[in-house]
C-alpha cells in the first residue's frame, strides 16, 4: 500500500517579498506608502471577501465558483494615545485569504502564508514602528494575494475575518496561554443502539 504522484514540495520564494523592517518600495507596491492616495478605495467593514465582488467568468476555475481570483489591498488609519506607549500593543488578524503582507507606517512588519489560521504582530517588531500621541496617526496597509487558493473549494480572498489592535498591560495572560484540559476517567454509553 502507498501513494505515488508527481510534483514538488519545494515552494519557491515569491519575487519581491520584502524583509521585516524594510521601507515600502513604492515602485513595486505604491499602496504600502503612508502618503498613498487611497481616496478611491471602497469603504468596507470586516470581514470582507474581495473575490466574491468579481464578475463570474466561465474561464475561471469551476471549483472556486467561476470567480477570478486576484490581489487586494486594504488600508486604514488609527491613532494611539500617548499613555499607550508603555503598554503591550498587538495587531491581530483572525484570517487573511490567502497570502498577506503587512506594512505599518510604510515599513514591512511581516506576512502570513495561510488563509485559515490567525496571525499577529507584537513586541518590539511592532512597537518600534508605531506612533503614539502627538507623533501622529498610524497607517496600516495589507496586501492579500488570493491568486493561489488554499483549497479546492471556494475560499474567497481578503480579510475575511476580524482584525484588531489590542492594547493591554505589559504583564498579561498570553493569547492561547491558558486552557483547561479534560480527562475522561471512565465512560458508559447508554442508549437504544444504532439508529
Amino acid at each position: 500500500a502507498g501513494w505515488i504522484g508527481e510534483g514538488s514540495y519545494d515552494v519557491p520564494t515569491p519575487p519581491n517579498v520584502p524583509t521585516v523592517g524594510e521601507p515600502c518600495d513604492t515602485t513595486v507596491n505604491p499602496e504600502c506608502a503612508v502618503g498613498f492616495d487611497d481616496s478611491e478605495f471602497e469603504s468596507i467593514s470586516l470581514p470582507h471577501d474581495f473575490v466574491v465582488t468579481n464578475t463570474f467568468n466561465e474561464d475561471a476555475d469551476m471549483s472556486h465558483g467561476y470567480l477570478p481570483y486576484g490581489i487586494g489591498w486594504y488600508r486604514t488609519e488609527f491613532s494611539l494615545d500617548s499613555e499607550m506607549a508603555d503598554k503591550s500593543v498587538v495587531l491581530e488578524f483572525d484570517g487573511a485569504q490567502t497570502s498577506s503582507e503587512v506594512w505599518l507606517n510604510g515599513v514591512y512588519i511581516g506576512g502570513h502564508s495561510y488563509g485559515y489560521t490567525p496571525f499577529s504582530f507584537q513586541g518590539t517588531n511592532l512597537t518600534k514602528y508605531l506612533n503614539f500621541g502627538d507623533a501622529g496617526s498610524n497607517v496600516l496597509a495589507v496586501r492579500v494575494d488570493a491568486t493561489n487558493p488554499d483549497s479546492w473549494w471556494y475560499d474567497g480572498g481578503g480579510l475575511y475575518r476580524e482584525a484588531r489592535v489590542t492594547v493591554r498591560n505589559q504583564v498579561h495572560l498570553r493569547q492561547w496561554g491558558v486552557y483547561a484540559a479534560a480527562t475522561v476517567e471512565s465512560a458508559t454509553i447508554e442508549g437504544e443502539g444504532d439508529k
